[in-house]
Formats: structure tokens, C-alpha cells, sequence
């Protein structure tokens, strides 16, 4: 992924929106230096991937929220199968 950032010539990135320890760590090996780094805003998650952001969270994807513990995951729902 850095590769990139490298051909585009950037070196530096001010406010970085990813969760993604495994994105941020890449950026970070490859000499790209990075000022601020933001989780996606709770805003911009649809009702419906609330699951899988809970999940990612619990993981150890970066939050500024402490991280979920499994008894706290069960209170949060998807949609059903049925509703598209």
C-alpha cells in the first residue's frame, strides 16, 4: 500500500482516517510520517455495519473508545436476513 504514497511523491500525511493498525503500521515502516490519526467517524457507519465496526473494535482496531469486551458485543444487532 505504500507503494503508492511513494510514486505520488507524499511523505507526510496530517489527519490520517483509517482504523487499520495493519495500514497505519505500513505507512509508518515505510518512512511515511503521519500527524493525526482519526477514527471513521461514528456518523459515516451505517445502522447495518455497526457489527462489523463493534467487531474491528473489540479486535484492537484503532478507537478512540475503549475496547469492546465480548459481553458488551452481544447488545449490538444488524439487520435480519430478510431486510434488503
Amino acid at each position: 500500500m505504500p507503494d503508492v504514497f511513494h510514486w505520488l511523491g507524499i511523505d507526510r500525511i496530517d489527519e490520517f482516517v483509517s482504523m487499520s493498525n495493519m495500514k497505519h503500521d505500513a505507512m509508518v515502516r515505510q518512512g511515511i510520517s503521519i500527524g493525526t490519526r482519526t477514527e471513521i467517524p461514528h456518523d459515516l457507519v451505517p445502522a447495518d455495519a455497526q457489527v462489523e465496526i463493534s467487531a474491528k473494535r473489540a479486535a484492537g482496531y484503532f478507537s478512540a473508545e475503549e475496547k469492546a469486551v465480548p459481553r458488551d458485543l452481544s447488545a449490538v444487532k444488524g439487520r435480519g436476513i430478510t431486510d434488503f
